[in-house]
């Protein structure tokens, strides 16, 4: 249905209200909740100053999203305040509240709670360094000129071409890949199978041959153009080779994250489903929205569901599923992944006594992380995982990446810790502004999905690991958008073009009003 500028606008901010009210009961809900279950789970002084870090660090890093009246629930900083609340406040709680005392014990190296409360004070102050980044006032600039951003359509056939061939080379790279690995597709068990790769020194660590992983992966990119043309594109277009498009790229991108027991690549595909199509199709209202939010959302909790009962499957034995709260509990919120405080408190304390003050080299070695480890083969880890797993953890096996904050710490110590929040509330909130007076169109929404999973490999993993995922994300997208994209200068007069923009910015033939998006 064709919408006038005024409806969309109209509905655009009504949908932004609701969402926002919405994720402001959820918070406040959810600080209930964890400080009813910390104050009664708390044992000694030292869980008492844990529970009071951990409503502190709630209360500031929901600052944002309180005190600014326009805010956009799908903003990086929402995915980057939940990745922190889960590895702090969330993490002290259960610290002092799971029943399994030996799996605490287990992650803590047998320390006792006093030993985060350090840290805890040390990440809280960066907390409040992020914030401060983030809310720093941008004025949205329009792009000027021939922009990739300022394009009004698309070349029909180049999408369906491109999309064609990037599924092609996507199953020809995922039977390499699978057979360079050794996958056996025999069974669900089978499948889903964390797999190691021996490399230099006879050291083991996780399957190098990235080039193939990423090339198999190049049907989502494809998915989403699709997806992107399927919300926006009228009514009358043919839709039977789509709709076996949509089906086959989107089948064939879950098929890698779930063979390779990925749980956080698929959260992401789920993710970006729902932040392209609400962007997209502001004419529907935002409880049908909302609606099919949570259908995405139960297939995705029953994927991840799988993948955890897959990977619990250990052994030969019969394939069995036992899901207790518990374990899943251990699983999301007590593993080592993403801003996990206790990990980085352990990593703190090896400072610099087993791992070495490193004065930013680590953030230097994107320089090196293209050539493969097949033409260099004694090439440096372009990570400081294998050194954390060794050192911190003794695992020789696999490696345990630092995360942001540890990261800045084994650069720069604390102040490098409270500096780089700073800076990373600024990266982000200058990546939004760029992108938020697009968010309304096909290419500006695809390059901002591209964009919006770097902040959380950054907080989750290394910079440079950050960097190398970001180039692997928005270039070829950039590139595939360049093909297929027609420039204002000749938009509308080359056949075979789509409309680029959702059915509001149709509408009103230009970008979406700075109203809706202002920081």
């Amino acid at each position: 249905m064709r919408i006038s500028g005024q409806q969309a606008d109209k509905t655009g901010r009504s949908s932004q209200r609701v969402l926002h009210r919405l994720l402001k009961q959820g918070l406040v809900i959810g600080f209930v909740l964890l400080m009813v279950q910390g104050i009664t789970c708390a044992r000694d002084p030292s869980d008492s100053v844990l529970i009071l870090l951990a409503a502190a660090g709630y209360i500031v890093l929901c600052i944002p999203v309180f005190f600014r009246k326009n805010y956009q629930v799908f903003e990086p900083y929402t995915f980057t305040m939940a990745i922190f609340l889960m590895g702090y406040s969330v993490k002290f709680v259960y610290i002092i509240s799971a029943d399994d005392r030996s799996f605490i014990d287990e992650i803590m190296l047998g320390k006792d709670h006093a030993f985060l409360i350090k840290p805890g004070i040390i990440l809280l102050v960066a907390f409040i360094f992020l914030v401060i980044g983030y809310l720093v006032r941008m004025k949205p600039r329009m792009a000027k000129g021939n922009s990739l951003l300022s394009a009004r359509g698309w070349k029909s056939k180049r999408l369906f071409t491109a999309a064609i061939l990037l599924f092609g080379c996507s199953v020809v790279f995922f039977f390499i890949y699978a057979q360079q690995v050794g996958i056996e597709f025999t069974s669900l068990k089978s499948l889903s199978t964390k797999r190691f790769v021996e490399i230099e020194g006879g050291a083991m660590g996780r399957d190098t041959k990235f080039y193939f992983k990423w090339a198999a992966n190049l049907s989502r990119p494809a998915f989403y153009l699709l997806l992107a043309w399927w919300l926006t594109a009228p009514r009358k277009t043919s839709r039977t080779v789509l709709i076996s498009l949509l089906a086959a790229t989107g089948l064939m991108a879950l098929i890698l994250p779930f063979i390779s027991s990925s749980r956080t690549p698929m959260v992401f595909f789920i993710l970006d489903i729902i932040i392209i199509s609400y962007f997209l199709r502001l004419d529907r209202r935002i409880w049908k929205f909302l609606t099919r939010v949570a259908m995405v959302a139960s297939v995705g909790l029953f994927l991840f569901v799988l993948i955890y009962a897959l990977r619990a499957n250990k052994g030969d034995g019969p394939f069995h599923l036992e899901l207790s709260i518990n374990d899943l509990l251990s699983h999301v919120v007590g593993a080592r992944y993403l801003a996990d405080t206790v990990k980085t408190a352990h990593i703190m304390e090896a400072v610099p006594n087993d791992i070495p003050r490193m004065y930013g080299k680590t953030y230097l070695t994107f320089i090196y992380a293209p050539i493969p480890r097949s033409l260099w083969p004694g090439k440096p880890s372009i990570g400081m995982g294998p050194l954390i797993g060794d050192r911190v953890y003794n695992r020789k096996r696999t490696g345990v990446p630092p995360g942001f904050a540890a990261e800045a710490y084994i650069n720069f110590s604390v102040l490098g810790i409270w500096i780089g929040f700073l800076l990373f509330g600024l990266a982000i909130k200058t990546i939004y502004v760029f992108l938020a007076p697009y968010l309304h169109t096909r290419n500006g929404i695809l390059l901002y999905v591209a964009f919006l999973r770097i902040p959380v490999v950054v907080i989750g993993m290394d910079v440079t690991v950050g960097i190398v995922q970001m180039l692997l994300e928005v270039l070829p997208m950039i590139v595939l958008l360049n093909y297929i994209s027609l420039h204002p200068d000749r938009a509308g007069i080359a056949t075979g073009t789509l409309a680029t923009r959702s059915p509001g910015e149709n509408a009103r033939a230009g970008p979406m009003q700075p109203s809706i998006v202002s920081s």
